[in-house]
């Protein structure tokens, strides 16, 4: 295999890993959503971000607690090979039902994943990844009464 192509299957792998990460989250699949990371992955928001399975389990179920449904899309892939690392830029629009009511029913948020990641046995997996919104849309006060303030741009 050429170097070239060794190149191009990686990518093709680790953007998988972030479409994995979307289905994963939005269907509440915890062992699909956990496969996408390193054991210790720090994962979350700048300030607030939590390290190894055991706390990134939480991600999925409080979003399980406080929507019925959403639709996480991951977009504009900017991949950097290094090796046995890799850095990757994506954008995410998510669209998210409240399970309590709220004025809005949707909450929809635009931001960026920056995501470091590393060539495991299993594949590459996430080791890093930081979320930033750029923007949110709809009642933010169910979020925040819920203590996820920092969700919001």
């Amino acid at each position: 295999m050429t170097p070239d192509v060794k190149a191009l299957l990686d990518e093709r792998e680790i953007i998988s890993i972030a479409l994995r990460y979307a289905r994963s989250i939005d269907t509440h699949d915890l062992e699909g959503f956990l496969s996408c990371f390193t054991e210790d992955a720090l994962y979350g928001f700048a300030g607030s971000q939590v390290q190894g399975h055991r706390k990134l389990a939480w991600t999925v179920d409080a979003t399980a607690r406080l929507f019925s449904a959403g639709q996480h899309q991951t977009t504009n892939f900017e991949v950097t090979l290094d090796g046995d690392r890799a850095a990757m830029r994506s954008c995410y629009l998510a669209t998210q039902v409240w399970r309590e009511p709220a004025s809005d029913p949707l909450f929809v948020m635009g931001g960026l994943y920056d995501d470091i990641l590393t060539r495991t046995p299993q594949g590459w997996r996430i080791a890093n990844r930081l979320l930033t919104n750029l923007w949110t849309k709809g009642d933010a006060k169910v979020i925040a009464a819920a203590g996820f303030s920092h969700l919001l741009a």
